[in-house]
């Protein structure tokens, strides 16, 4: 069965999509792939033919609604599978759009964020030097409270300088756009120290005593060898292009 991923880059501001991606099919007859858009009631909303890609963007989504969303393979004669992948229920992607409230430079406060499409157990991530996040609480998928801690002489909190990332399944594309989230030891940069850090805490699933998110890069609900593998991944050098045969 196929498992349906976010991938890909942050909504743009006033965008309300999605952008997914998913394993090929290892069926040597599969043609391409259709991607059903579903409302929570299992109602088909929209379907993209997404040809033999194994990437989409799914456009026109509402801010503020949960969708479900399945991938469902075609033969070469034109005939789709009787099993979907299993579907991915999620916001259109997050953004941040207004700070509402926040702490003064060189201050620890409370920071209240106006956005959409945040979830219910989502994190919030600093992408500059300055600042630092901790505690997240979502009073609603439009509006958020996160404690922040402003660098004395840093400038003021703008929505930019932070990213929202809901629980759902993540690919490598998406970590290597976000590498700020594979800085999991916060040293200030990404080393083999992360995948380290994520080898050392192994163990505790999603609601377990010890677990904690932002050691679930590929966002499974477990801590598990496939993070650390993801952030080794990613820092390999590439690998060199093929020399002609001898």
């Amino acid at each position: 069965m196929l498992g349906l991923l976010l991938c890909g880059v942050a909504a743009p501001a006033l965008a309300a999509d999605l952008t997914v991606a998913w394993k090929a099919s290892t069926d040597e007859v599969t043609e391409g792939y259709d991607v059903e858009v579903l409302n929570l009631d299992g109602e088909i909303l929209q379907t993209l033919d997404a040809g033999d890609a194994t990437r989409v963007v799914i456009p026109n989504l509402a801010d503020g609604m949960v969708y479900r969303v399945r991938v469902r393979p075609y033969d070469q004669w034109g005939h789709r599978a009787r099993e979907a992948s299993r579907d991915l229920v999620t916001y259109p992607a997050p953004r941040v759009d207004e700070i509402v409230t926040a702490p003064e430079p060189g201050q620890r406060g409370e920071a209240v964020l106006r956005g959409v499409n945040v979830a219910p157990g989502a994190r919030v991530v600093p992408v500059r030097a300055g600042l630092r996040t901790g505690a997240v609480r979502v009073l609603a998928h439009d509006r958020v409270a996160v404690e922040v801690t402003l660098a004395r002489g840093a400038r003021p909190l703008a929505p930019g300088d932070l990213l929202v990332v809901n629980p759902v399944r993540r690919t490598e594309e998406y970590l290597k756009v976000h590498r700020e989230l594979l800085d999991v030891d916060e040293s200030g940069d990404v080393d083999s120290a992360d995948a380290q850090s994520i080898r050392q805490a192994v163990g505790p699933k999603a609601g377990e005593t010890g677990f904690d998110p932002a050691l679930d890069l590929n966002g499974d609900g477990a801590v598990d060898e496939a993070d650390a593998v993801m952030i080794e991944a990613i820092l390999a050098p590439p690998s060199p292009p093929a020399g002609p045969a001898p």
